[in-house]
């Protein structure tokens, strides 16, 4: 933390800034009593917000009705203050996306435990009049007692008058974890955190998400449409999940009668998996290295209860501050390395923060947020860190049916061939990939089996050589890549990409960016462009109104760095709406989308109109970013009852071809 920081927030002595996010800071502070808190205060930019002030009000409300039991009791907030800001406890154990993503599904014990857990959190969070509408495995964490339900920032009454904690007239949520209300625009009731309680479940037991599609909103789309496996369940609890995941509302069962469903759970030694503990241990000899010597002088473990780290990854030895203030208080950057980024993310699980990527390919498409730290005053870069740099193996990072630039190979059932080494793309709206090297045949089987679009007419895709579609070469393989301000670099070839956010310049090297993504080719580092790339438009600067019609797909951001969300009618361009800053100090605008779906160029008919063609071909009926894919033979009505629903109401659809 700089000289200019406060000592105290209130009555909490500051230790260290833990992360930015959109709408504030976190702050790790002792309390008078000696315990570690983590402290949320809200931006100085948002405290003349009467608006924002009332929003931040609620959450503070809201999260205090819940019994600490169920969550991470709020136990001390001051929202009349110049700076207001929400005190949570830590809560000892990992979050279930950590869990997960370090080891696998949960052990069949533990899922039932998880299950009755979160189903005992649901009816206090009902009993008080409250629907959660974010619950989702970053706000599930495995505490020793029981799991915890975190983050309240966009509960509201279950009674329907509760403002919402987001922008007006917007879809809240997370896509994969929502609703179909939620994400139809309708309204929410305690039956959508049931939903949601399914799907968490579903990546316990499972180990992957149950409606990850290739982009945001193809996952929004298979939170509607589809139904997931239940097959890897466990036989005695799939049934809950099933019920839980029904479609219509009405037919879910309430979270008191899902206990009864689930059963009882016997009491035991230890609630989850062995390796959790053997974990956990590790990181707090971490986090004790990060906190041995904070203070004033002596040792800040002499007086403070030791917090339990809340991720799951070995940390690395402990980086080096970016910047110093007084002796004994420190700022860290935003996923910085080692111990630093353990304490990072035991905050960022409490407050409902999220970092971090992936390196699975099926994973990585929806994840379309990019964290970033404030640009220095001069100086090297104070860019992403290996560590939790972007791991993109073929798909995009922008919501999309397709990376831009990708070109039509061939049709299911024939060779492809690349130039050279190059990322395959198969599939028809939703994308499975491959690096392939000379002919391959276009089918899942090339795919390991995987069939991104079960029951439609698929085709293949090749990446584009060199740089992702609509960006910048800045420099050869282990030369140096400049940046104006702060903007995203991708580092990688022919459509296998790692990503980060910089503010300066970076090497251009595989170490720089965490990995090497395609060993053996040749590499660059390219620069994102202004906007997103593909057919996305502006339709507001900061601040501004974006107007769309029917609930379209709508981008906050710049240089690479994006929110997304989806939007009926006018939507305010700024942080509050979108709930996340995505590139911090950059001015931002919003787009909107246009044009033919990615892998769909052919205009064959308007709406109403037939599309007529040769053969068996697919077909995207919709406009402006949100599409339905059907295969006919011969031609078909462009027309909604043909697809199956109208993916865009009151707005002009067309049908498209593929060629």
């Amino acid at each position: 933390m700089g000289t200019s920081d406060p000592a105290k927030v209130g009555p909490y002595r500051t230790i260290a800034e833990l992360g930015q996010g959109g709408m504030g800071r976190v702050l790790l502070c002792a309390a008078p009593d000696g315990r570690l808190v983590a402290l949320k205060q809200v931006h100085s930019r948002f405290v003349q917000d009467d608006e924002y002030r009332s929003r931040f009000r609620r959450e503070v409300a809201a999260s205090r009705k819940v019994s600490g039991a169920y969550t991470a009791a709020v136990i001390d907030a001051d929202v009349d203050v110049q700076a207001p800001y929400l005190v949570s406890v830590f809560v000892p154990g990992p979050s279930l996306r950590a869990m997960v993503d370090a080891i696998g599904p949960l052990p069949e014990e533990s899922t039932f435990r998880l299950a009755a857990g979160l189903a005992a959190a649901l009816i206090e969070i009902h009993r008080v009049g409250l629907i959660h509408r974010d619950l989702k495995p970053t706000n599930v964490l495995l505490a020793a007692d029981g799991p915890r339900v975190i983050d309240f920032g966009i509960a509201r009454a279950a009674d329907g008058n509760g403002s919402t904690l987001t922008g007006s007239g917007q879809v809240v949520g997370s896509p994969g974890y929502m609703s179909p209300e939620q994400v139809m625009g309708q309204p929410t009731t305690p039956a959508s955190d049931v939903f949601c309680l399914g799907a968490v479940l579903f990546l316990a037991c499972t180990g992957h998400d149950p409606f990850s599609g290739a982009s945001a909103l193809q996952t929004l789309y298979n939170v509607v449409h589809s139904e997931p496996d239940l097959s890897a369940i466990p036989l005695r609890l799939r049934e809950v999940v099933r019920r839980c995941l029904d479609k219509d509302p009405v037919q879910r069962p309430t979270a008191a009668r899902l206990l009864t469903l689930i059963g009882e759970v016997l009491p035991s030694e230890s609630a989850w998996p062995p390796a959790m503990h053997e974990l956990v241990t590790r990181q707090q000899a971490d986090l004790r290295r990060l906190l041995t010597g904070a203070g004033d002088g002596h040792t800040l473990l002499e007086n403070v209860p030791l917090p339990l780290a809340s991720t799951l990854q070995t940390a690395s030895p402990a980086a080096t501050p970016a910047s110093r203030g007084r002796p004994g208080r420190r700022r860290w950057p935003i996923a910085a390395g080692g111990v630093a980024a353990v304490a990072i993310l035991v905050a960022a699980v409490i407050l409902g923060y999220s970092y971090g990527g992936t390196t699975d390919p099926a994973a990585a498409g929806p994840r379309n947020t990019a964290g970033t730290t404030p640009p220095p005053a001069s100086g090297r870069s104070t860019e992403t860190p290996p560590a939790a740099s972007k791991s993109i193996f073929a798909t995009s990072l922008w919501a999309g049916e397709l990376p831009p630039g990708y070109t039509l190979c061939a049709p299911e059932g024939q060779n492809c061939s690349p130039s050279g080494t190059q990322v395959i793309a198969f599939g028809a709206g939703t994308y499975s990939y491959q690096v392939i090297t000379g002919p391959a045949l276009c089918s899942s089987a090339t795919f390991g089996g995987r069939d991104p679009a079960p029951g439609i007419l698929k085709s293949c895709y090749l990446a584009p050589l060199g740089g992702p579609g609509g960006y910048t070469s800045c420099a050869t393989d282990k030369a140096t890549c400049t940046v104006d301000g702060t903007r995203e670099v991708a580092f990688g070839a022919n459509g296998a990409f790692r990503f980060k956010t910089i503010t300066g310049e970076t090497d251009c090297i595989a170490t720089a960016f965490g990995g090497d993504p395609l060993v053996g080719v040749p590499k660059n580092c390219y620069t994102a462009p202004n906007g997103p790339p593909g057919t996305w438009i502006q339709c507001a600067s900061q601040n501004g109104s974006c107007a769309v019609t029917g609930a379209q797909p709508v981008a906050y951001g710049a240089n690479g760095a994006y929110a997304f969300g989806t939007s009926n009618g006018a939507t305010v361009c700024d942080v509050s709406t979108f709930g996340n800053d995505p590139i911090y100090g950059t001015e931002k605008q919003c787009y909107s989308r246009t044009g033919p779906p990615a892998g769909f160029p052919v205009e064959c008919a308007e709406e109403t109109k037939n599309c007529s063609f040769a053969n068996e071909q697919t077909v995207a009926f919709g406009a402006n970013g949100t599409y339905l894919y059907r295969t006919f033979s011969g031609g078909t009505p462009c027309m909604a009852s043909v697809f199956g629903a109208d993916p865009l109401a009151n707005v002009p659809k067309f049908c498209y071809l593929t060629h």
